[in-house]
């Protein structure tokens, strides 16, 4: 419960941020690789090597052989913004000091120069969100993040435009822990693209599959359980001029949103107004009203539910407000 009130916050703050700048999103989507999400040991499982006692087994946190950080390339072959993360925590421990550490989910760039004949992540952070680690659901849920500022993706049929998403944090005087989901349990597993990678205390990046150095590795071909939130378009809201008989929609918030929204509408004069929900396959999922309403504003709150009171799927919605003369309609996200 404590995780989704934070994932909320952070949501409600950006989407707040994108109206009040007169931008909103047109369609959202998570795109992450891998077909079986499981947690994958750290070779230095505590107690089995001396020279890292207190290693806890798990592929991230502040530990004592210096990583930083844990990357996963994307590669976008279409126009999109990357408007956040979506990772994946199976464990988490903080230490006695009960003081957690702070994490950085970064969106960086994709180096200029290459590390044997590949490409890690660059030295330029495009976009971030700070979180602590005793804020994150380790359930296997996920934990929806978003960045600080859309950042957009110019791929085509024939290029991709790449970029990693990561994990970072400060190395501390104590010894906090987390696991990654992935989709590996070994080397020679995945698929080949050797897209997870990793930092280290002296700023020098390592890819798991061992190609930049074959000597200090992983040698665990995975993709990271880490999704990019991507949306196909920003665009400007142009202001609604209320014509005699018609209806502007004000706005929809939040939007995204989790668990509910409110639909703000304006009309000049009484009217009889059908207010509905459909999916995108046309169907009518939720009746949220059918009533005579005044001239003026007015609120209608939806809570994601059907009208057998079953909470609906993740996805792309539809509201329509329709008299006996106007039809509007505008789409919503439903996030969970």
């Amino acid at each position: 419960m404590f995780q989704t009130k934070i994932v909320r916050k952070i949501l409600i703050a950006y989407v707040f941020v994108l109206l009040f700048q007169g931008i909103s999103l047109s369609h959202e989507d998570i795109l992450h690789y891998g077909d079986v999400k499981i947690i994958v040991p750290n070779p230095y499982t505590e107690g089995t090597n001396p020279a890292f006692p207190d290693q806890k087994g798990y592929v991230a946190g502040t530990n004592v052989y210096d990583d930083t950080g844990k990357y996963q390339r994307f590669d976008f072959y279409s126009s999109n913004y990357v408007i956040g993360a979506v990772v994946y925590f199976g464990y988490k421990e903080i230490d006695t000091s009960g003081i957690a550490d702070t994490i950085n989910i970064v969106l960086r760039d994709m180096s200029n120069n290459s590390l044997n004949g590949v490409y890690g992540p660059g030295e330029e952070i495009l976009a971030s969100s700070t979180v602590t680690l005793d804020q994150m659901d380790t359930t296997g849920a996920g934990n929806y993040i978003l960045f600080d500022t859309p950042v957009q993706m110019g791929g085509d049929d024939f290029f991709a435009d790449s970029f990693f998403i990561g994990i970072e944090w400060q190395l501390t005087d104590h010894l906090d822990t987390f696991a990654l989901f992935s989709d590996s349990t070994g080397g020679g597993l995945g698929d080949g693209a050797n897209r997870a990678w990793e930092k280290f205390n002296d700023e020098s990046y390592n890819d798991f599959g061992c190609v930049v150095n074959p000597s200090y590795c992983w040698d665990y071909d995975i993709d990271l359980w880490i999704g990019a939130v991507h949306t196909d378009e920003l665009f400007s809201k142009e202001p609604q001029v209320l014509y005699p008989g018609s209806i502007k929609l004000n706005s929809v918030y939040p939007n995204p949103f989790n668990p509910s929204t409110t639909i703000s509408f304006e009309i000049d004069r009484s009217e009889d107004l059908e207010i509905s929900i459909y999916d995108l396959m046309g169907k009518r999922v939720r009746d949220l009203s059918k009533a005579n309403f005044n001239a003026g504003n007015h609120y209608i709150k939806w809570n994601g539910k059907s009208n057998d009171f079953r909470f609906l799927t993740s996805g792309t919605y539809i509201v329509e407000i329709r008299s006996e003369k106007f039809s509007l309609t505008k789409k919503i996200i439903l996030l969970k």
